[in-house]
């Protein structure tokens, strides 16, 4: 659930003259605090003319591996804004893996950014220790920044059933 502060962020980027798409709206309204998704007028991050959700072949695609254990007590998933078009200028990767218990429940956040239009990634991790089959899901946002001032986002999402030992 985004926080009062995150979604001033697009109130801030519309009056900074930020033009922003509905639907990229809503992606910004539940990004973290901190990100440039979330606040795209804040002085760390590039300006920017528009924000909208982005086509197939605009910006960068956001990419959510598989929930996985690295260790019987921890579980992770790991995101990545990859596959950028040659324009891009600013690459940022917001990773959450999140666990179900009748709702999704948010476990951790990981973001990552970089200048430029390499690929970028970031990994959420969790400890656990419960013994029966748990549903997490990892949810990837790409938000990238063309040379021509347009932000594009995404959104991924991959779930999978995981148990702990103790």
């Amino acid at each position: 659930m985004a926080s009062t502060s995150v979604s001033a962020g697009v109130a801030r980027a519309q009056a900074a003259g930020i033009s922003v798409s509905a639907e990229a709206a809503r992606m910004m309204a539940v990004a973290p605090k901190g990100s440039c998704m979330a606040d795209p007028a804040a002085a760390k991050c590039p300006q920017v003319t528009r924000i909208v959700a982005a086509a197939a072949a605009a910006g960068c695609t956001a990419v959510a591996g598989r929930p996985n254990k690295s260790t019987w007590t921890e579980v992770y998933g790991p995101g990545y804004s990859r596959g950028c078009a040659g324009n891009i200028v600013y690459n940022e990767i917001i990773t959450t893996l999140q666990r179900y218990n009748g709702s999704w429940q948010q476990m951790d956040v990981a973001i990552n950014s970089r200048s430029g239009s390499g690929d970028v990634g970031a990994i959420a991790r969790v400890s656990c220790s419960h013994r029966d089959a748990r549903l997490y899901r990892t949810k990837a946002m790409s938000y990238s920044r063309t040379s021509g001032g347009t932000a594009y986002t995404r959104t991924a999402y991959n779930e999978y059933l995981l148990s702990c030992r103790t």
